[in-house]
């Protein structure tokens, strides 16, 4: 509601003066109608009344306003018949009118705009001054109150239906047509708090809100994201090293990730992750810590199990679930061992095996369960293997254990193909891809030629697609995904040379429709996603990258 303030400022003499009248005068002072709040980012009116209230009218030539704007304020125009404004310096304004003023009349009504900038704060003070010659200088002063508000809003993705609608703080709905930034009209003062939600999904889809709570702390609230897919019914998560965070994501029926409403989870020192083959249980190795934290899973909601999280040994990097979902197992790189634990599919709560840790020649990096066998492979000091009881889960080690390439350097990550039938090893400092055949009777490796992934590219981790037509490489000293295609007796050929990712890929793993790549980037905090075509092409998917948390390290989808 505009507050309209009039004052008679001072009262000055005219020259001459009257019979009975009394004296002539010429009396010069401001009345202004000011909005009682401005909007910081916006533009604003103010309007000021220039009076005489005497029994005489002006003679000079010339009514001179100034207006003094405190900081985060700047002049932008003005309005008014017979008056010419200019900025006059520093945050001064300055306005001058030739026209005679009669008595007891007001000036034309002068209207300046402003632009609230991002520097502005409030409760604040605009000066105006009022000084015409006639006579003494008389002169006239008006400070004007202020306050500014600020502006809530964000930006929209992935939409491509009608129908969405938001709202703040349980009003204020807005309306949203198109992808692209979005502002609610009702601006709040400082420190009031916001709460934005989905008042209305759009027709087929499922928007998801990402920092959609908070306080105004001296700003334009312009972070809230909403993400929009058609939802394919799988979700991604990705662990997040360095904030110690889960993001969970609804994979759309494109490929394209909407980061669901809450995350991301907390998750203390995630490095590694495994989900249960129910997806109702999520595990983290906490590098840290020394610890393994399990979550439950509930349309992609992360909410802690009961059991606090489990000690396990020295620096866990990597951790996996059999296939039935009954045992999970941590490699732990500087313990030299591998913790195995039965897993409670109610609870979530973990139990050791009978003789875990299992040792190890060396480093514990990362872990591979052959899919239809009960073999368990860890990289490291080569590739140790383990036949896995589907009784127990005690693991017992397979004769010639471990099995070496005498080219491949650094073994990493592991990806074993759907039949079982070969194990492609990632190795770090050679730049190659070991190939393994696996024994389906005794589980033991036999080598062949590696391949290479060319000098300084720091091969990392590997995913096979469910037909095991395709294997895919997250290069992290290349910054880039390498595709091969799997011929007979598991012989790779060279696709793609490289297509580009974020900053240091880490982990990668393929949808469960075998659609989709997605890679977790700790360098650059996001993933990497991609589309396959014949031929195992990949092809970045629109919006790829998709934002993560700090230093987005490993990544697992069901």
């Amino acid at each position: 509601m505009p507050v309209t303030v009039r004052r008679f400022m001072r009262r000055v003499g005219g020259g001459g003066g009257g019979g009975g009248g009394g004296p002539l005068t010429v009396a010069i002072g401001l009345a202004s109608v000011v909005p009682g709040n401005l909007v910081s980012g916006k533009s604003g009116t103010i309007s000021v009344t220039v009076q005489n209230t005497g029994n005489v009218a002006t003679t000079s030539s010339s009514t001179t306003v100034t207006a003094t704007l405190p900081t985060g304020l700047t002049y932008a125009s003005a309005a008014g018949t017979g008056w010419s404004c200019a900025a006059s310096g520093g945050a001064n304004v300055s306005c001058s009118t030739s026209a005679l003023i009669a008595a007891n009349s007001d000036a034309s009504l002068l209207t300046l705009t402003i632009v609230i900038g991002a520097s502005a704060s409030g409760p604040g003070v605009i000066t105006f001054a009022v000084t015409n010659p006639q006579g003494t200088n008389a002169m006239s002063q008006l400070p004007m109150a202020f306050n500014i508000l600020y502006t809530v809003g964000g930006s929209v993705q992935g939409l491509n239906a009608n129908g969405l609608a938001l709202s703040d703080n349980g009003g204020d709905q807005l309306g949203v047509g198109a992808n692209g930034p979005f502002t609610f009209a009702a601006a709040l003062p400082n420190g009031a708090t916001y709460a934005v939600a989905v008042a209305t999904q759009p027709a087929g889809q499922s928007c998801q809100l990402q920092n959609a709570t908070g306080t105004i702390i001296g700003g334009n609230v312009t972070g809230i994201g909403v993400s929009c897919v058609t939802p394919s019914g799988h979700y991604a998560f990705v662990g997040n090293k360095f904030s110690s965070t889960v993001s969970v994501y609804l994979i759309g029926v494109d490929g394209a990730l909407a980061q669901i409403t809450g995350s991301p989870f907390a998750a203390k020192g995630v490095f590694s992750m495994a989900i249960n083959p129910a997806g109702t249980l999520l595990y983290a190795t906490n590098y840290g810590p020394d610890t393994v934290t399990g979550l439950g899973v509930a349309s992609g909601v992360l909410t802690p199990v009961a059991q606090a999280p489990v000690a396990v040994g020295t620096n866990p990097t990597s951790v996996a679930i059999d296939p039935g979902g009954k045992f999970l197992y941590v490699g732990n790189l500087n313990s030299n061992n591998v913790s195995a634990f039965t897993v409670n599919s109610a609870t979530g709560a973990l139990t050791a095996v009978s003789g875990s840790p299992f040792g190890l020649p060396g480093a514990g990096v990362w872990i591979g369960i052959a899919p239809v066998a009960n073999h368990l492979y860890v990289t490291g000091t080569g590739v140790s293997g383990f036949s896995l009881d589907p009784g127990t889960g005690v693991l017992t080690p397979i004769a010639g254990s471990p099995f070496f390439d005498p080219v491949g350097g650094n073994p990493t990550g592991i990806g074993i193909d759907p039949a079982g039938k070969y194990a492609y090893v990632a190795n770090n400092i050679t730049d190659n891809i070991s190939v393994f055949a696996i024994n389906s009777a005794t589980g033991a490796l036999t080598v062949s030629t590696p391949y290479a992934t060319g000098t300084g590219t720091g091969p990392y981790d590997a995913v096979i697609d469910p037909a095991g037509t395709c294997l895919y490489v997250s290069l992290r000293t290349a910054g880039t995904v390498f595709a091969f295609a799997i011929g007979g007796l598991g012989s790779l050929g060279s696709v793609n040379l490289g297509v580009p990712a974020g900053s240091s890929p880490q982990q990668i793993a393929m949808d469960p429709t075998g659609k989709f790549v997605y890679v977790a980037n700790e360098g650059s905090n996001n993933v990497s996603a991609y589309s396959i075509a014949a031929g195992c092409q990949l092809t970045a998917l629109p919006g790829s990258p998709f934002a993560a948390g700090n230093g987005a390290q490993s990544i697992v989808l069901y």
